[in-house]
């Protein structure tokens, strides 16, 4: 008994669960992942985003970042925030009179919400594509 003691079999990850020696690729059950091969792990189950979402996304990154860096030249960074803010889908006459101005004095080119409307349209198309 004293040598079956020592063998500690448990330890032995080789012989502790493997009966055969074509059980030993098996998986070793847990309680948080129970030895059944059939069953989907999480990252199968996670829907996948399509391109046309993540396009989308970038898209509106990139009107972001060229609206914030054209209209930060009239009125600094976060001045006249609420009246700028309206510029990133049109053109309202704030935003003709900020372009009149920002157009004698920026080397940025002037803003346009095409990406912007492009960005939409991928969003839609992402969507339509996430629930078919």
């Amino acid at each position: 008994m004293n040598d079956r003691e020592r063998d500690a079999a448990e330890d032995d990850t080789s012989r502790s669960f493997c009966v055969f020696e074509r059980d030993s690729v098996q998986p070793r059950p847990i309680p948080w992942r129970p030895l059944m091969t059939d069953t989907q792990s999480p990252q199968t189950l996670a829907a996948k985003t399509p391109m046309a979402t993540r396009i989308g996304f970038a898209l509106w990154g990139v009107a972001l970042l060229w609206w914030f860096a054209y209209y930060a030249n009239w009125g600094g960074a976060f001045g006249l925030i609420g009246l700028k803010l309206m510029c990133i889908t049109g053109a309202t006459s704030e935003c003709e009179f900020f372009q009149t101005q920002i157009s004698k004095i920026s080397a940025i080119p002037t803003y346009y919400p095409i990406f912007w409307w492009a960005g939409c349209a991928a969003m839609i198309v992402g969507l339509i594509q996430s629930r078919g």
